[in-house]
This record gives structure tokens, sequence and C-alpha cells, in this order.
């Protein structure tokens, strides 16, 4: 039998007795999340999407909505339980103005091996912070097009912290009428094929891409 003693600030014993809990249950399967702009459009239909795949998900993942907002307020899970979905823009309308500086720290402060933002703005503000955010091995997923389509040091300064980070950014904006063309060609080009000509133009954000 062993033992293991390890000493903590007062500041995080809850944190390590999260993290505890989750190495001895031998789970790489937690997921924290930060939701931003959960109660747009695009925010709105994710979490009603989580709601419905909740009893599903939980054979699969640990997954719990640790901070959620939008440009009126920031709301953070303390409980360790995560934020409840049904209550979710409640929990944003009482909360106080919108800190992204808060939510990097309030997710790496989490036990859980995996972290994730998902950027549901359309903010440059938010769009800025991607960097920083992979960086620091926080995941991000984005329905924006302002990295990929903006400016290009942006776009190589998030690629390049990905790798100092080990952490993925997947973008997933509604391209080609919502057929979810960007992965497509990028899986395409990942497995050695050459795009030489493209037929159609099926929506206004590639319309952008291809005139600029």
């Amino acid at each position: 039998e062993r033992q293991v003693s390890v000493v903590v600030d007062p500041g995080q014993g809850a944190m390590a007795l999260r993290a505890a809990h989750q190495a001895y249950s031998l789970s790489g399967r937690g997921v924290a999340v930060a939701l931003l702009g959960s109660t747009g459009r695009v925010g709105t239909a994710l979490t009603k999407q989580l709601k419905q795949q909740a009893k599903r998900l939980r054979g699969e993942v640990d997954l719990k909505v640790v901070a959620a907002g939008d440009k009126r307020g920031l709301a953070l899970d303390e409980t360790g339980r995560g934020l409840q979905l049904q209550r979710l823009e409640e929990e944003v309308k009482g909360a106080d103005g919108m800190d992204l500086d808060k939510v990097a720290a309030h997710l790496l402060a989490d036990g859980n091996p995996h972290r994730i933002v998902i950027d549901c703005t359309d903010s440059d503000k938010v769009a800025d912070r991607y960097a920083e955010w992979l960086a620091s091995g926080i995941h991000v997923i984005t329905s924006s097009t302002l990295v990929g389509g903006g400016p290009l040091e942006r776009y190589e300064e998030c690629l390049a912290a990905a790798k100092i980070g080990c952490s993925q950014l997947r973008m997933g904006p509604s391209v080609g009428a919502g057929t979810g063309l960007l992965k497509h060609l990028s899986d395409m080009l990942w497995h050695g094929a050459d795009i030489t000509k493209v037929e159609a133009v099926l929506s206004g954000s590639l319309s952008f891409v291809f005139e600029t």
C-alpha cells in the first residue's frame, strides 16, 4: 500500500481535491467548457443541443459548462459541478460584466484534463484572445470567421500558439450553405489531395474569401 501526501496553497484546496478525484477515477473524459455568446442565436442553439444530448454524452464524456457569457455578463461555476444548462440564460443575465481575463483563469483552475472555449460570438476582442488561450493548453472551437478570414498575422499566431500549448483550433462557420465544406476540404488536403478548381460558390462567406 502506498500513500501520497501533497501540500497545496489553501486557496487551491478545492481545485486540488477535484484533480485528485479525477485522477483516482482514472478518467480522461472530463471536459470543462467556457461558452461565449451563450445567449445569441448560435449559442442558444448549441445549448439546446447539449441539453437534448445530455444523457448520451454522459456515457462518453464528463462535460460541464464552467463559464458562460455574452457582452452583458459572464457567469462562473463555483460549485465544481458546472452551470445548469436549463438556467444558463438566467445565470448570464444576473452576472457581472464580461471579463475575458477570467475565462482562462477559471478554466485552468478546474481539475478536468480537457478545457475548451466555444466561441459563438462575432467579437474581435474574443478572437484576439485565441492565441493566449491556445498557448495555455485550452482548445478553441469557433463559429466566427474573424480568425480564419481576418488578418493573416492573427491566424498564424493562433497556429503557432496551438503548437506551443498542444491544443487545437477548430473553426466551423456556416460556409457552403451549412454543408460543412471547410472541414471536408481541410480533410482532403490533409490526406494529400490537390484542390484545383471550385465549381460553385454557395455562401456569402466564401464570396468574401474569394473576393479578398
